[in-house]
């Protein structure tokens, strides 16, 4: 084979994207995907490190529970993670050289959301399966003049080198995406301002779906807002910024125009397997309702109570707020359609129009409040529940240990 077509099967082998797929039942939600056929390449990473999935299962293993979930193998459950956790959403979006990328407020936040995918089951809650390519956030958007929203891509959304998406996620549940008002979308601590999922039914309907990852300079770019609109409905300077690679693990860190990020090469290894795992039938036993909040017991200062109330006042509150302006908006713009109409005719059929309109928008809003009430009551009484039987556990432990 001459040396030239060698080394362009050789490219096309490294750069090879890996496959993804999700349990059928078991609680959890299945997605359109077929088993990976072969073990893919391993993708080109950064300039420093190689690692392996071993590498995974031990760099993860305290931050979480790891579970051997059939049909895709280990996957890792995050622990203290908070009321109503989910991905992507403690940290901050910067605009860099490979599109829109994901600032983890974690230690080890350069691992999930960076490689792999994510995937929720009802009873363990959101669990992240381990893959080789790095990108700079494995999520699609949705987005209008009035929101910007992200979900991580599911497993059985495949990439492939020189394609893409090869299976776009159209069907996301609604509980998967993220959405805050769009002039909050550069903002720090951009967790304060996210909406109760509840929002997500009405919002999804009047929002554009957007997926555009590709590939350039060897690394996968995620391009999926346009930067132009973010400056416009945002109305700040946004300045690209490039990445660097560091030399070791750790929280990405940022310098000047520079993020610096852990994006090592990631090989394959079939006989790695965490020191220590649960099978899922064990792990829906055991694991705390990740989906509420778990209760301080590695924080004691922290009255577990107290903070969902207050988190779910702070739900209540974004809410009401994103409704009143979303009415004001819907009343404001048929307003101006009355105005600029030409005939008596005209106005009437824009008055009619503008009154469905804001009839059907008044009854989302109020299933959104039926919706949030009953959820967050729900949530309630599984921490009051929590909460009692702590001193049980605590008693139960002293027993065994005097025996």
């Amino acid at each position: 084979m001459p040396k030239k077509m060698w080394m362009m099967s050789w490219v096309i082998l490294i750069f090879a994207a890996c496959a993804f797929y999700t349990p059928g039942g078991g609680g959890g939600y299945g997605y359109p995907g077929n088993p990976p056929s072969g073990e893919p390449a391993p993708t080109q990473g950064g300039a420093y490190g190689e690692i392996d999935a071993g590498f995974y299962y031990n760099y993860l293993s305290p931050y979480g529970t790891w579970v051997d979930y059939a049909p895709y193998g280990y996957c890792w459950v995050p622990r203290n993670m908070g009321y109503r956790w989910r991905p992507y959403i403690e940290g901050r979006w910067e605009w860099t050289d490979c599109g829109w990328t994901w600032i983890s407020d974690y230690d080890w936040g350069w691992i999930p959301f960076h490689y792999g995918r994510w995937g929720w089951d009802n009873d363990i809650g959101w669990f992240w399966v381990p893959g080789t390519v790095w990108a700079p956030a494995w999520v699609c958007w949705r987005s209008n003049d009035d929101y910007f929203g992200w979900a991580p891509l599911p497993p059985g959304v495949e990439f492939e080198m020189g394609i893409g998406i090869r299976s776009i996620p159209m069907d996301v549940p609604y509980y998967y995406w993220t959405f805050v008002p769009c002039v909050d979308f550069l903002r720090p601590n951009v967790y304060a301002y996210v909406l109760p999922y509840e929002r997500n039914i009405t919002i999804v309907r009047y929002t554009s779906f957007r997926a555009n990852l590709f590939v350039r300079n060897n690394f996968v770019v995620n391009e999926g807002l346009d930067v132009g609109f973010v400056r416009r409905v945002t109305r700040q300077q946004l300045v690209q910024r490039r990445i660097v690679d560091m030399r070791g693990a750790g929280r990405a860190r940022e310098m000047g125009g520079e993020v610096q990020i852990y994006r090592p090469t990631v090989r394959r290894d079939q006989s790695a397997r965490p020191r220590e795992f649960m099978n899922v039938q064990e792990a829906r036993q055991k694991i705390p309702d990740a989906k509420i909040y778990e209760p301080a017991r590695t924080r004691p200062n922290v009255n577990g109570q107290a903070e969902v109330q207050r988190k779910q006042t702070q739900e209540r509150q974004i809410l009401q707020k994103t409704q009143a302006e979303e009415a004001r908006k819907t009343q404001q713009r048929y307003t101006l359609q009355e105005r600029q109409a030409k005939s008596a005719a005209e106005r009437e059929i824009i008055r009619k129009e503008a009154a469905q309109t804001q009839a059907e928008l008044q009854k989302q809003h109020q299933q959104e409040k039926q919706d949030i009430n009953a959820r967050q009551k729900k949530d309630q009484e599984q921490v009051r529940k929590e909460k009692a039987q702590q001193p049980k556990k605590e008693v139960r432990k002293k027993d065994g240990e005097n025996k």
